[in-house]
């Protein structure tokens, strides 16, 4: 899955437009249940010849230890992983696991 860049990395010239995600998301265990979340983003555009030009080694982080709690600061991020929740939900329900 690739997500597309709002500010491609250009590296020698060369534009890498889109983002491959790694997301880890952990249960931080207190009353209300909250959610770690780290996210590795790694620049890579498509070659012509289709293949894939990735730099591993400028990636993007993001990590927080508590998404949902009070004074984190960062309401897309909470909006996000409230959405991804929600998908999961849905997920569980359908197959009624």
């Amino acid at each position: 899955m690739k997500i597309k860049a709002t500010k491609p990395l250009v590296k020698d010239g060369v534009e890498y437009p889109y983002y491959a995600v790694s997301m880890s998301m952990s249960p931080v265990w207190k009353p209300d249940l909250g959610c770690s979340v780290s996210i590795r983003l790694t620049p890579f555009r498509e070659t012509q010849d289709g293949a894939m030009d990735k730099l591993v080694q400028h990636p993007v982080a993001v990590s927080i230890i508590d998404v949902f709690a009070e004074n984190n600061g960062d309401e897309h991020l909470e909006t996000a992983i409230a959405q991804i929740m929600s998908k999961l939900q849905d997920l569980v329900d359908n197959k009624k696991l």
